[in-house]
């Protein structure tokens, strides 16, 4: 009995690691993200590039952007658009024209039914080539694209190819956290409930209940 309760006590005793996380806010967009806060935040240049962050060490190159911009040609439009909008401006041709820059880029999968903080998005797994060091390195990543309100935002997690599936569950998890700020009533009507799913209203006239009503 001893023997169990000091073997007790040595596990009650060891230290449990604690995950921390830094909550990134966006004074001039309203965007705000969650990383691990051991994460460093590299230079961005650009108003549109927001936010840069890499894994502490510099390992396997993981790391996540933030970019966004102002598109108000949709702010007249219901939220219940913004899913058809979202889908014809952010395709194929939109992640074809965000990858040109990058060497040798290929994306494997487009997807459509996505979403990024309160908006629908789209997004994809993709490839392309960086030079490190004068090294050619096969890079791996997936990327998220939304349009919400007045702005337009993407959000992209990479690392090289052959341990991008070691970082995909964390960088999934970074991708959950983005939210922004609210722009639209959470109910499409503005009300609790859909009013216009009611059943008839009869307002009475003289006294019969059977006549008149909408």
């Amino acid at each position: 009995m001893r023997l169990i309760l000091s073997f007790l006590f040595v596990l009650l005793s060891i230290p449990v690691a604690q995950a921390e996380t830094y909550r990134w806010i966006d004074p001039d967009f309203g965007i705000e993200m969650s990383f691990p806060d051991n994460w460093m935040r590299q230079h961005t240049s650009g108003t549109k590039n927001r936010l840069h962050i890499m894994e502490e060490t510099g390992a396997d190159y993981a790391q996540c952007k933030v970019s966004a911009e102002r598109d108000g040609r949709f702010e007249i439009y219901p939220a219940d658009y913004f899913d058809d909008i979202v889908k014809r401006e952010l395709d194929g041709q939109f992640w074809t024209d965000y990858l040109v820059n990058r060497k040798n880029p290929k994306i494997n999968y487009l997807a459509e039914e996505g979403g990024l903080g309160r908006g629908y998005a789209t997004y994809i797994d993709f490839t392309y080539q960086e030079d490190i060091k004068e090294r050619p390195l096969p890079m791996r990543g997936l990327a998220y694209a939304t349009i919400y309100h007045d702005m337009r935002v993407v959000v992209e997690c990479v690392s090289v190819a052959n341990r991008f599936e070691k970082w995909q569950p964390i960088f999934a998890g970074v991708v959950k956290t983005v939210d922004f700020d609210p722009k639209f009533h959470p109910h499409i009507y503005g009300d609790y409930r859909n009013v216009f799913r009611d059943y008839p209203v009869y307002i009475p006239q003289n006294g019969d209940m059977g006549v008149g009503g909408y």
